[in-house]
């Protein structure tokens, strides 16, 4: 078999590894094109694999030359396992923390958290596992008890684990990655739909009621009656910036990288978000934590759970109780969904991002504060029967 020439290296589109020359494969993936040597161990007798570092940075010449110093060695009888290239690297939770230095720049507070889970918190034990020992066997004993239990999160930790160790091989801290087919050994699982439990809209008055009581103790109780007032994502309202507000419009304008769909939204305020702020100390965060950072979801889940011994609806369930209260008030439907930040299809949709939907919406905003203090619906909310049914 003919080596391939440098044209024909570089015409290689076809997912997967392409031999070039003895030894000497082109691994094609989606996350790039990078050398690969392919060889057997002399005293393990099995088929490896070494990493030769990405194409953008190495040569095809400069990786012909490296195969074939490595295939000298191997015919002298030597092992080329890779050395771990610096101190404190041959963990599990030196590789994660590693990586996740790497990669925190690109990630938004709710992906970070996610992240961190999956690679540090979630498993602690697996922290302290050498990365060399750390075998498919391991991954999956280790992930199967929340794999049973919790589905949606368990494939998250799977996905979050491959991406990892796909930077630990291009960094060569291991040879092959053995999450790499992890989930084909893992039990199959039928489709799971998970609902976040929600409070009716009719009782949640009350909730603020009780909620209010503990306001003048904690930081959490006025930023979770900020969250239901303005039905947002908990991570976005932790991480709220007083430069992201105007008190005087009566705006808050959430950063496109802080959202999860990765587009600016603006969120118009009630007279009650506006108090619940002036009530805020002046800092970076609106909602300062104990450590001058943004205030956890820790926090307010100790809030909902500890404090309000509340543990049959979550926070983010609260946006599903505000969805349905303008759905049957006669809220217009793109206007809802634009009011949680759902994305919305079509030309028509879209419309409304670029003529002030934010102002369109604030009525609703108010009507929503106004029915958490407990007062009457105003007369001039559209009948439940003069709305289409929402999809």
């Amino acid at each position: 078999m003919k080596d391939l020439t440098a044209a024909q290296v570089a015409a290689v589109k076809t997912t997967g590894k392409t031999r070039v020359s003895p030894g000497l494969y082109l691994h094609v993936s989606g996350t790039g094109r990078r050398w690969v040597f392919r060889y057997t161990d002399p005293k393990t007798k099995r088929v490896s694999e070494k990493a030769l570092g990405p194409c953008q940075h190495v040569t095809l010449a400069q990786a012909r030359a490296e195969a074939a110093t490595l295939a000298g060695r191997i015919y002298k009888g030597e092992s080329i396992s890779p050395k771990v290239a610096a101190k404190g690297r041959g963990t599990w939770g030196a590789m994660a923390e590693e990586y996740i230095a790497h990669k925190e720049k690109s990630w938004s507070r709710t992906s970070f958290i996610a992240n961190d889970y999956a690679l540090r918190r979630a498993f602690p034990d697996l922290t302290k596992v050498a990365l060399a020992d750390v075998t498919a066997d391991v991954l999956r004993e280790t992930v199967l008890p929340l794999w049973q239990k919790s589905p949606v999160m368990a494939k998250h930790v799977v996905q979050t684990w491959r991406a990892a160790l796909s930077y630990a091989v291009d960094c060569e801290m291991i040879e092959t990655s053995p999450a790499a087919k992890l989930l084909k050994r893992l039990p199959e699982q039928g489709h799971v739909t998970k609902h976040h439990p929600a409070m009716k809209w009719e009782d949640v008055p009350a909730f603020i009621a009780r909620l209010r009581s503990f306001q003048g103790t904690y930081v959490s109780a006025r930023a979770l009656e900020f969250i239901i007032l303005c039905g947002s994502r908990t991570s976005e309202v932790l991480g709220m910036r007083w430069d992201e507000v105007d008190l005087t419009a009566r705006l808050w304008t959430c950063p496109a990288p802080r959202m999860k769909g990765r587009a600016t939204h603006v969120t118009p305020l009630s007279a009650r978000c506006i108090e619940l702020l002036k009530g805020q100390p002046k800092g970076e965060y609106v909602w300062p934590g104990r450590n001058g950072g943004p205030l956890t979801l820790n926090a307010i889940a100790s809030l909902m759970r500890n404090t309000l011994r509340v543990d049959d609806v979550t926070t983010h369930g609260f946006r599903t109780t505000y969805r349905t209260f303008l759905h049957k008030h006669g809220c217009p439907v793109d206007l809802g969904e634009e009011a949680l930040a759902h994305k919305l299809v079509g030309a028509a949709g879209q419309a409304y991002l670029r003529e002030g939907a934010a102002e369109q919406r604030r009525p609703w905003a108010d009507i929503w504060a106004s029915h958490l203090e407990g007062k009457p619906l105003a007369g001039n909310v559209v009948p439940f029967g003069a709305v289409a049914n929402v999809a």
